[in-house]
């Protein structure tokens, strides 16, 4: 099994088990998102608001660091830089 396939399966295992302990909590009158009105929606309205907002995240972390200008940045650099 490779590197990635192994770090995948493990992400994948420890946040199935860290979503479960947090249902397995039960309800909660903390809510994130004031769309859903039933108390008993709240706990899965509040996971699926951070799992989204995880991922506009990662994907800003993503594009700065290997988006355009992270290209640009490398490509100018080694415009600069004399040949030896």
């Amino acid at each position: 099994m490779g590197l990635f396939s192994m770090i995948t399966f493990i992400s994948t295992a420890a946040s199935t088990a860290a979503i479960g302990k947090i249902l397995d909590l039960g309800t909660s009158t903390f809510r994130l998102n004031p769309i859903p009105q039933n108390s008993t929606t709240f706990v899965y309205s509040n996971i699926f608001l951070v799992l989204a907002i995880l991922v506009v995240v990662m994907s800003a972390f993503y594009y700065v660091q290997f988006g355009r200008v992270a290209k640009m940045a490398k490509d100018e650099k080694m415009d600069r830089e004399p040949v030896i």
